[in-house]
């Protein structure tokens, strides 16, 4: 990004912060790769649309990730859209250092919790020169200052090691995954906190409690037993799909290594630069929805996996071992996740 496309982003934060709810339309130059659109605020509510286009001539990993710091933030989900980490979840996030004019990934064991709300778009294999767009409704549940933190990143495999060689902005606060990132501030005024229904969210908890925040949700009175009941059923669902995404996984190519009467044992692939192609030497997982009847030995497939639990057997050097379990269906994952960690009432 250009210089003078800097002191412009620049400026369009400084007006917006002097200015709550202001219009972010940063539109770079002819043959920029990053487009941030960030409507006024409509009440606690807005939708964040971010463009990005691959640079390369090749096809690269790609991702658009966009940090919300403060303002209580809700976001809906919509896992065919885009992917959550919630603050203070599960899951953990890739960090990145500096490596010549690039980034590469740390050690995985210095993988990260998200702190903030993080929402990102990615893609296994995006096409050089391929645009794509990242969009999701956000409603601020608290007053106060909120900052979003934006980036597009493209990179490649190598020996398993993934090496970003194109990250828009080139320069900026990094975010938690420690790579540059256009900041944009705004604020939601001290207001009525009353907001309608949402539908289920990956919403940030308050530390120290074990009970969901519905700050932003209308709670049903205490005397009405059917609405409670809708209710409570909701913060199950909305629970089970928080664990579920947290050790979930997106575009997934993997390899049966045995198949079972019920369900496989599979390798997930790992995409080698070098020889373009995959090798099948990553983590070991149980799938769920297959048998021995439909699926053979050595069967490749790419899929959407959801993590449903985990899966113990024992070895033929009869050494007990234990292998997280997906599904490829979101509803299973859900319902299999209330069971394993009884998030239900009893009858």
């Amino acid at each position: 990004m250009s210089d003078g496309m800097n002191k412009l982003m620049t400026l369009l934060a400084l007006f917006a912060w002097a200015i709550p709810g202001a219009l972010f339309q940063a539109r770079a130059e002819e043959g920029a790769y990053l487009t941030v659109n960030i409507p006024p605020l409509t009440g606690e509510r807005t939708t964040i649309q971010i463009t990005a286009r691959n640079p390369d001539a090749k096809d690269r990993m790609g991702t658009i990730a966009v940090t919300i710091d403060g303002g209580g933030p809700v976001v809906p989900l919509n896992p065919d859209a885009y992917d959550l980490f919630p603050p203070d979840g599960s899951a953990r996030l890739a960090t990145f250092m500096p490596d010549g004019d690039g980034w590469k990934m740390r050690p995985r064991y210095e993988a990260v919790i998200a702190s903030k709300m993080h929402v990102e778009l990615y893609r296994d294999a995006w096409s050089s020169g391929a645009q794509d767009t990242l969009e999701f409704p956000v409603t601020f549940t608290k007053p106060g200052a909120i900052r979003i933190l934006v980036r597009a990143t493209f990179s490649k495999r190598v020996d398993g090691i993934a090496l970003v060689d194109w990250n828009f902005p080139k320069e900026g606060p990094p975010d938690e995954q420690g790579l540059p990132c256009e900041v944009f501030e705004i604020s939601r005024d001290d207001e009525d906190d009353t907001t309608e229904e949402v539908a289920p969210a990956i919403r940030p908890e308050e530390t120290g409690s074990d009970e969901p925040d519905t700050s932003s949700v209308a709670v049903p009175p205490a005397s009405d037993s059917t609405e409670s009941t809708v209710d409570k059923e909701r913060v199950y669902v909305e629970k089970a799909t928080e664990i579920v995404f947290s050790k979930s996984k997106k575009n997934v190519v993997y390899k049966v290594f045995q198949s079972l009467e019920n369900g496989s044992l599979c390798t997930e692939g790992t995409w080698d630069a070098l020889s373009e192609a995959f090798s099948f030497d990553g983590e070991d997982f149980y799938w769920l929805d297959t048998t021995k009847a439909l699926t053979a030995d050595e069967e490749k497939f790419r899929n959407d996996l959801y993590w449903c639990g985990t899966y113990s057997y024992t070895t033929m050097a009869d050494e007990p071992r234990t292998l997280n379990a997906y599904t490829t269906d979101f509803e299973t994952a859900v319902l299999m996740v209330r069971l394993n960690f009884g998030l239900y009432d009893d009858a």
